[in-house]
């Protein structure tokens, strides 16, 4: 079964139109280890946070997997993920501001 180009999540993951070409020119990429990344780099779950930022700047990734310590596959750090915390401290230092000025 062929993914549909039309379907919203290709449509996000689209770059440069790149996915909707490799769907219209029909090669035999049907399953996605075919064309999966192989070469990848994981974290564990112990690891700091300024290494996954730090490895995300330096390998150019925006998703990093996150292993346990039998290596299973527990999750993936993402850089949406260091954006919404950034966005959670911006709030509260906000709101610490206006609760000092307020007083």
């Amino acid at each position: 079964m062929r993914a549909n180009p039309t379907d919203p999540i290709l449509s996000r993951l689209a770059n440069s139109g790149l996915m909707l070409a490799m769907y219209d020119a029909r090669h035999d990429y049907d399953r996605v280890g075919q064309f999966m990344t192989t070469d990848v780099f994981s974290l564990h779950v112990d690891e700091v946070i300024d290494l996954a930022a730090s490895v995300m700047a330096w390998r150019k990734i925006r998703h990093i997997p996150v292993e346990d310590d039998d290596r299973r596959l527990v999750g993936i750090v993402t850089e949406h993920d260091f954006m919404a915390v950034a966005g959670h401290l911006l709030d509260e230092a906000y709101a610490a501001r206006r609760i000092r000025h307020a007083t």
